[in-house]
């Protein structure tokens, strides 16, 4: 992820794919608070946000347990619209299929 990094951060024109590459690289890597922490850039940049983006954060947020986290991602996501993603639908049953697991 050194290197992935270093190669988003010398890019002369940061877009949604090269954002939402370098999200899902860090939610992968179970690096999800560097992924929390562009999601704010993203958000204060203006770019916009996609239904990867918040799929990358969702399973982020489910493969560290960071349920409060998921939950803030689901409400965000559904004031911009985007509850009925079925990308996003899978992510949300997969953080909080984790969460029931973590209670039982």
């Amino acid at each position: 992820m050194e290197d992935a990094r270093k190669a988003f951060d010398i890019l002369f024109e940061k877009n949604l794919i090269s954002y939402n590459a370098i999200v899902d690289g860090y939610a992968k890597n179970m690096e999800s608070e560097e992924s929390f922490l562009l999601f704010n850039e993203i958000a204060d940049t203006g770019i916009g946000i996609n239904a990867f983006t918040f799929a990358s954060l969702l399973s982020g947020a489910a493969s560290i347990g960071a349920m409060s986290k998921g939950e803030q991602i689901n409400g965000r996501l559904l004031k911009e619209g985007f509850e009925s993603n079925q990308c996003i639908c899978n992510a949300l049953i997969s953080i909080y299929s984790r969460a029931l697991e973590m209670f039982c």
